[in-house]
């Protein structure tokens, strides 16, 4: 646990994603790279935060995907993809095709290239109610 002014952080937790296009171990190096970079980052900037770091990565989040596709126009198309194709290689080629196809799938895939940083932590002096 770090104490720093008046909180106490317990831990910080990075979460990485990538898009769900191109080749499974592409997204995978991808996602790995994001999050060790902000790590990194974040440990050389504030090194009292070395080892009270946890970090995971998610290589394709097709669940987001699904969830952000079903709100566009092209739902449609992506629905018959996810039912259709159990493989994920084959759904990867599909959603590429689709990509040059329709270039606003991008705005889907942007949101799924990221790193979320979430910090654990108890106030040291917590406010009184009273």
């Amino acid at each position: 646990m770090i104490e720093r002014d008046s909180l106490k952080i317990d831990h910080i937790m990075l979460s990485s994603s990538g898009s769900v296009e191109g080749e499974n171990h592409t997204g995978s190096n991808l996602s790995i790279n994001r999050v060790s970079y902000t790590m990194h980052h974040l440990e050389k900037k504030f090194a009292f935060l070395k080892g009270n770091i946890r970090a995971y990565s998610i290589s394709e989040d097709w669940e987001t995907f699904f969830e952000l596709a079903s709100k566009s126009t092209d739902s449609t198309a992506i629905r018959t993809i996810q039912r259709t194709y159990s493989s994920f290689d084959i759904r990867e080629e599909k959603v590429a095709e689709l990509l040059i196809k329709h270039s606003r799938i991008e705005k889907i895939l942007a949101p799924l290239r990221k790193c979320e940083i979430t910090i654990h932590y108890k106030p040291q002096n917590p406010i009184s109610t009273k």
